[in-house]
């Protein structure tokens, strides 16, 4: 199961280390989650119930940008919640 967000018009992600915000991805065109269990299975079904939210260990992430003059951009990763 994968959770899609759309959106519609170009967006910025910025990071705020303290000194104002600083530009890490732009013109985003699509993100992506996906949800994790302890043993790695994927978690289906959104949205989620209180039973799955429970049990997420770590969510996918996969943001795709346009790059001008180039083939769109996808950066992925995968962030593991702590204290689970």
């Amino acid at each position: 199961g994968v959770a899609e967000v759309k959106i519609k018009d170009l967006r910025t992600i910025t990071r705020d280390p303290g000194t104002g915000p600083v530009v890490l991805l732009a013109n985003v065109t699509s993100m992506t989650l996906q949800y994790f269990d302890a043993t790695n299975q994927p978690i289906t079904g959104f949205p989620l119930t209180t039973t799955d939210a429970a049990r997420v260990h770590s969510i996918g992430l996969s943001f795709t940008s346009e790059v001008r003059q180039s083939q769109p951009l996808t950066l992925s990763t995968r962030v593991t919640l702590r204290n689970m």
